[in-house]
């Protein structure tokens, strides 16, 4: 047996950690968030953070009890007013329905077809932005409360007037509210635990068991082969809440700020180590006996292909056929054992992503064995992962995963050869009434966001690529 599908799995998350979580931010915030409100929960933050900038002013705390119910009534308001984008150019709706007030705390279901009636920030990435539609949703209350306690503090208290002043006011003058209180993810709902759970879920599939490598390593003991490399995945999200959907409230800016650092340093301290691990995989296969990695899927996959194909080649007895090792978990590096009918070099092994295969006697029927070889292996392969990975990719403003059909009517269909001796894949999904989205196709829905096909061109590239084809097409049937 080898670590090799731990490393591949290493190798992958080193790729996605890569970027920047700057990057990754703009995507969440085109997700959905349900923005929740407490007045309690505001009040106890508030008063937090203003101790901590040491603003002690007498009777604020009173103050800022006796003014909230005054932003609690003015945030309904404003949340009941909102509306939803109608398609096609109409009018306006309510957006009502996605307001919910349980026991004293309000909560809306902010979507990226949410109008909050007012411009976004500059920053946002225009209306669409969900994260910014919640900061414009108690701008206006946030902001007359925020102003009434400014006050009250210039007027009570000159020192803690002086101390507001230097933590709230900036260099021209201008109040800048936005210090005091964040729009704060829930604990464990964040972007860097979302971004490693999302990277985690992804690639997770490809370590195998060790006495079954056909099998994948379940994700409970794969987080404890990753702590004894020294990768602690401990602040990851929860499976359970998901990763398309966040849940914010009002929050005191210093201590979410402390959070997001700490939730940072967790995240670099997993990349630096997974990317020495990567350049040093003597590290991993030291470790060997403490772990459970096998070979990879993919590997498993490519060596029961190969062969398969030589099998069928080797019943030529003008072909001789020269492989790289087929042997599925075996436990040693080498290949020790001649396949009858083909050549293996003793000690050796061809490229993992690019095996030499000879070329079959001329003729429809062998042509027809192996393509019928490479849909029941390759297309199975794709098939088990497809829908996964499309359904990650369907968040606005492409297609929204929202009733399950069309998830539920992709799949890959076929595998053919170019001219140029480069695969095919061929997939199809439910056209009625989804390829009306597709650019081209004439339709006024037509959007190159929304476009089906993109998303399913990239899910199948993305599985493929474990089987290092190199350059391939897909088409829709």
């Amino acid at each position: 047996m080898s670590t090799q599908s731990l490393l591949r799995f290493l190798e992958r998350i080193d790729e996605d950690l890569f970027d920047e979580t700057s990057e990754k931010r703009l995507i969440y915030n085109l997700r959905t968030h349900t923005f929740v409100y407490s007045e309690e929960n505001f009040i106890k933050e508030f008063l937090q953070e203003m101790s901590k900038k040491q603003v002690d002013a007498p009777g604020l705390e009173g103050y800022v009890k006796g003014i909230a119910p005054l932003m609690t009534t003015k945030l309904r308001e404003t949340l009941l007013a909102m509306t939803i984008k109608a398609s096609g150019g109409g009018k306006k709706q309510s957006a009502a329905a996605n307001f919910k007030e349980v026991g004293g705390e309000l909560s809306f279901v902010f979507t990226t077809d949410v109008r909050t009636g007012l411009p976004p920030n500059a920053w946002a990435q225009g209306q669409k932005d969900v994260f910014d539609k919640i900061k414009r949703a108690y701008h206006k209350a946030y902001g007359a409360f925020f102003h009434g306690v400014r006050d009250f503090v210039k007027k009570t208290s000159e020192s803690d007037s002086n101390r507001f002043e230097a933590a709230y006011v900036d260099k021209a003058g201008r109040l800048q509210k936005g210090r005091a209180m964040h729009s704060g993810h829930a604990w464990g709902q964040g972007v860097v635990e979302t971004r490693m759970r999302e990277a985690f879920d992804t690639h997770k599939k490809t370590v195998r068991q060790k006495d079954n490598a056909r099998k994948c390593l379940a994700e409970e003991d794969l987080i404890k082969d990753l702590e004894k490399l020294g990768i602690d995945l401990e602040f990851m999200r929860d499976p359970k809440t998901g990763t398309m959907t966040f849940q914010v409230s009002m929050e005191g800016a210093t201590g979410n700020i402390l959070r997001g650092q700490e939730m940072r340093q967790k995240l670099n301290d997993v990349r630096n180590r997974v990317s020495e691990l990567v350049r040093n995989p003597k590290l991993v296969r030291e470790m060997y006996g403490d772990l459970k990695g096998s070979d990879t899927l993919g590997s498993v996959d490519r060596k029961t292909i190969i062969k398969n194909i030589a099998k069928q080649f080797k019943k030529n007895p003008y072909v001789t056929v020269i492989t790289e090792d087929t042997k599925i978990n075996a436990k040693k590096k080498t290949v020790n054992k001649k396949v009858d009918g083909a050549k293996v070099t003793r000690g050796k092994r061809g490229k993992f992503s690019d095996p030499t295969l000879p070329r079959a006697a001329s003729g429809k029927g062998r042509d027809t064995e192996r393509s019928k070889f490479n849909i029941q292996n390759i297309i199975g392969v794709i098939n088990s992962q497809l829908q996964d990975r499309v359904a990650q990719k369907m968040v606005s403003p492409r297609l929204e995963n929202r009733s399950g059909r069309f998830l539920d009517s992709v799949r890959a269909t076929d595998v053919t050869q170019t001219a140029q001796g480069y695969p095919s894949i061929g997939y199809t999904y439910a056209r009625n009434p989804y390829e009306v989205y597709e650019t081209g196709s004439g339709s006024r829905f037509a959007s190159a966001y929304r476009d089906p096909r993109l998303i399913i061109d990239q899910s199948i590239r993305e599985i493929v690529s474990q089987f290092g084809l190199g350059r391939l097409y897909t088409r829709r049937q």
